[in-house]
């Protein structure tokens, strides 16, 4: 996702048995209340000057992981499970089942 990522209230992405793999590339993400994402949200960070803004409400949560590189903002809300099974269900999905060089790598001819 290109931008802030806002998730609607009662909002569910993914499920434990279908996780999803989320990119944000924006420096914001903010789930509503009684939203759900189950799967890994990864926010690689952009300019290193912009802080990060994640506000989950509290009924909210993230099932999985979270992966943020960069500062966040000191009023961050944060409510993120780590679940195991759901990682390991997101590692089987056909879909990120593929080889691909890497330019630069020790691999790459």
């Amino acid at each position: 996702m290109t931008g802030p990522c806002e998730v609607a209230a009662g909002q569910q992405i993914g499920s434990s048995t279908a996780p999803v793999l989320l990119m944000v590339t924006g420096n914001q993400l903010h789930l509503a209340i009684y939203s759900q994402l189950n799967g890994l949200v990864l926010m690689p960070g952009g300019d290193p000057s912009n802080t990060v803004d994640i506000n989950i409400s509290p009924e909210a949560v993230i099932t999985g992981a979270l992966m943020v590189e960069g500062a966040l903002e000191p009023a961050s809300r944060l409510t993120v499970r780590y679940d195991r099974a759901v990682l390991r269900n997101l590692q089987k999905l056909r879909e990120l089942q593929r080889v691909q060089a890497v330019i630069g790598s020790w691999r790459d001819f």
